[in-house]
């Protein structure tokens, strides 16, 4: 194993990341979800630049995220903004259908050719709509949303199943808080969890309202 990449491996156990979501990190190749240009940072604890001017979250963050979905043990999940892919991969190699959208074809595209090379596939990816989410497979135990929005989209609480879980950064388009959402009865909980900076989200109903 490269050195950067057990130095990681010691920082998310720090972090208290759970041993199931450690072992994917140990597994999963993070350098194959970037350019070769960035090789030598794959296993820095930093974001880095993917294509289309957006980025792929340190690993210790997409660890946090992953923790607080995987903890009600779902059966599907939804991920809004899939970019290199790398998030999805980590939920689908813990045995989590996902289900992907993304704005950017090309990110899109590249995504399943990596899931596909890595023998992942029980990861769906299809190009985002005007409607943020994908109605098509809802209601979803899980969802992860990997842009910053002002507020909770409606399209996505009612995507939601009932004692299910989000993730999503909220605050404006230079710094938000990540913030757990919890659905029971219908209703919305909100938590929050820590600061991040993540692209705006795009689609209908999220900027314009």
């Amino acid at each position: 194993m490269r050195a950067d990449k057990k130095l990681l491996i010691k920082t998310l156990k720090v972090q208290g990341t759970s041993c199931e979501v450690i072992k994917v990190f140990r597994d999963l190749p993070r350098e194959r979800f970037l350019s070769p240009d960035y090789n030598d940072l794959a296993y820095a604890d930093r974001a880095l630049p993917i294509e289309s001017g957006q980025t792929i979250s340190q690993p210790s963050l997409v660890g946090l995220i992953t923790d607080l979905i995987v903890a009600i043990k779902p059966k599907c999940v939804l991920e809004v903004g899939t970019g290199s892919g790398y998030q999805a991969a980590i939920l689908g190699k813990l045995s989590v259908n996902v289900v992907s959208v993304e704005l950017h074809p090309n990110l899109a595209e590249s995504a399943r050719e990596r899931l596909k090379s890595l023998n992942i596939c029980n990861v769906s990816v299809f190009d985002a709509e005007e409607t943020i989410g994908w109605k098509q497979h809802a209601p979803y135990d899980g969802i992860v949303v990997s842009a910053a929005a002002p507020s909770i989209p409606k399209s996505l609480i009612q995507q939601l199943k009932n004692g299910g879980r989000m993730v999503i950064p909220l605050g404006d388009k230079f710094s938000q808080q990540l913030t757990l959402v919890k659905k029971h009865e219908n209703k919305i909980t909100t938590e929050k969890v820590n600061e991040v900076r993540f692209v705006p989200l795009i689609g209908k109903g999220v900027w314009d309202t």
